[in-house]
């Protein structure tokens, strides 16, 4: 029982893994465990594009439209997650 629930907690963590966070990483900072690093990763590019709007290098017509396509292709990613997630 021991050896399963191990076994168990190992693949958990390597399965953590696989999007490009190395294992090594979870013991120096133990936030990655309970953090989503696609999320993460969202909320930068959506903060850099409103810094970008912000210091009027774009304009709102264009803000408004980069963060439609960032939220459509967060909404995919997070799509395409669940379903390999549920197979």
């Amino acid at each position: 029982m021991k050896r399963l629930l191990l076994g168990m907690v190992i693949l958990g963590l390597v399965g953590c893994a696989y999007e490009g966070t190395r294992f090594k990483d979870y013991f120096e900072d133990p936030k990655l465990l309970i953090e989503d690093p696609l999320f993460l990763q969202y909320r930068q590019e959506r903060e850099d594009l409103e810094k970008q709007y912000l210091n009027k290098k774009i304009s709102y017509a264009e803000y408004l439209q980069e963060l439609r396509d960032l939220d459509a292709r967060y909404d995919k990613e997070v799509e395409d997650r669940m379903k390999t997630m549920g197979e």
